[in-house]
């Protein structure tokens, strides 16, 4: 064949004779026509399953890789016009072989090859009207990027990226500049924990730095933050060096409700992991303190949903440890302003207690100063409902004493208002606290709220 006998529908084709088209490449002059072809090759030839390495491959797969390193050995040897014109297509095909191809030499050549040609395609043809985070994945960079799934595991002081290609591939990464750097830099701050254990002085010089230096109305330095909070909670270490600047992000009007959100839970959990360990916080009290009153409605709730997470994340038999430091933590850093109360941080502190199983009514204790109504629509709302279970409804609500705290609960955000919302099984759950706690029923919450389920 020859490039004139290739149809225009070219991936099927090229997926079906790519030894003979790589043959033809091979021998191609640097031209815009064979970096055209060179682009479909890109996203043509592809191994079947994306998703395993070379020894669980099909034979299939198997019998490609000896093409796919072929076509890496002529990636090296590629002009430049043939490199920045088939540039997309040619980090498709590193993303796509990069599980197949991970321990071979010739992959990490061409990946050296194109990383500076994508870098300055990233900085040429960046459309920043896009969030960092849609432009970080789709770019020639992310591309190269997702390419690299062998990171070895690490330990900290093990020094694992000091050997191999890793210290090249790093230097390479680091000397990227502009709209290529930014885009590496949200790709990688996700794992920013990773790199800090695996080496703390080039993730404090390239990702670190930028988050601390990403002035509020510097939009793009600033939507890194967006990558930090999406990721796992890195270790106290990273944590204590972003403290302050982590917080003002947090409480920014800048960025958007769910990354300040994200943030906020990393800020919480970041509390409750340092207490189970009987550490210094590496995000002071203080500073916990100050996101929740200055960020609003939204970081509230979501420094709700941190703890409670917490309390469900984890063997049934440690619920106490994990609910004493749930309530440690609350008493110490939840605002005491009851102005700050609202209907949608009411809606998650009622649910709050439920997560705590066996100590509901100590739980409740805690969140009834800054309940306030909401639109509650269903008992389902208050966590309170099985839903795997018709008999035992209400498991968690098993003893007068947590029915008292439900009761209580329920009086504090069910409305009395013409219009108030009623939530569906409210009679049902006033049945259930009557039973477990007679004397309730004589109590005016109770009347009151029977005679809401009723009308």
């Amino acid at each position: 064949p020859s490039f004139d006998s290739i149809p225009s529908s070219s991936s099927n084709y090229i997926a079906q004779h790519p030894s003979d088209i790589l043959a033809l490449l091979e021998k191609a002059p640097d031209s815009v026509v064979s970096a055209k072809v060179w682009q479909a090759f890109g996203y043509g030839f592809r191994p079947t399953d994306l998703n395993t390495g070379p020894d669980t491959a099909s034979p299939e797969d198997q019998a490609k890789i000896p093409i796919a390193v072929r076509a890496c050995q002529a990636i090296v040897n590629l002009g430049p016009v043939v490199l920045k014109r088939a540039i997309d297509g040619l980090a498709s095909f590193t993303n796509g072989w990069d599980k197949l191809l991970q321990r071979q030499d010739e992959f990490i050549a061409a990946w050296l090859t194109l990383w500076p040609i994508a870098v300055t395609a990233t900085n040429e043809n960046a459309d920043v009207s896009q969030p960092l985070a849609d432009r970080a994945y789709a770019s020639p960079v992310g591309q190269l990027l997702f390419a690299l799934s062998g990171w070895p595991t690490v330990r900290a002081g093990d020094q694992a990226l000091a050997a191999g290609p890793w210290p090249q591939i790093l230097f390479a990464i680091a000397e990227a500049t502009g709209e290529a750097r930014l885009d590496a830099q949200y790709f990688l701050t996700r794992d920013i924990g990773y790199f800090y254990t695996a080496d703390p002085a080039w993730t404090r010089a390239n990702l670190i730095e930028t988050l601390k230096m990403a002035e509020l109305n510097d939009e793009g330095a600033l939507e890194l933050w967006g990558a930090f909070g999406s990721g796992d909670l890195p270790g106290p270490e990273v944590l204590a060096e972003l403290a302050e600047p982590l917080v003002a992000a947090a409480i920014s009007s800048e960025l958007p409700a769910q990354v300040r959100g994200e943030l906020t839970q990393h800020v919480i959990l970041s509390v409750l992991l340092s207490a189970r360990d009987q550490q210094p916080p590496p995000i002071s009290i203080n500073l916990a303190q100050q996101v929740l009153r200055m960020g609003g409605d939204t970081v509230r709730r979501e420094a709700i949903r941190a703890m409670h997470e917490f309390l469900e994340i984890g063997d049934d038999a440690e619920i106490a440890k994990r609910f004493e430091l749930v309530a440690a933590t609350f008493r110490n850093v939840w605002p005491k302003e009851l102005t700050l109360s609202s209907r949608q941080v009411s809606e998650g502190l009622a649910e709050l207690p439920a997560a705590a199983g066996p100590y509901y009514a100590e739980a409740a204790e805690l969140v009834l100063p800054y309940l306030t109504p909401f639109d509650c629509w269903s008992m389902y709302d208050y966590g309170v409902l099985d839903r795997n279970s018709v008999d035992d409804k209400y498991a968690v609500i098993d003893d007068r004493t947590k029915a008292a705290s439900f009761l209580a609960i329920l009086d504090k955000t069910i409305g009395n208002e013409e219009d108030a919302i009623v939530p569906n099984g409210l009679e049902g759950a006033l049945l259930h606290i009557a039973k477990l706690a007679p004397r309730l029923e004589k109590d005016v919450r109770y009347q009151r709220l029977v005679t809401l389920s009723r009308r």
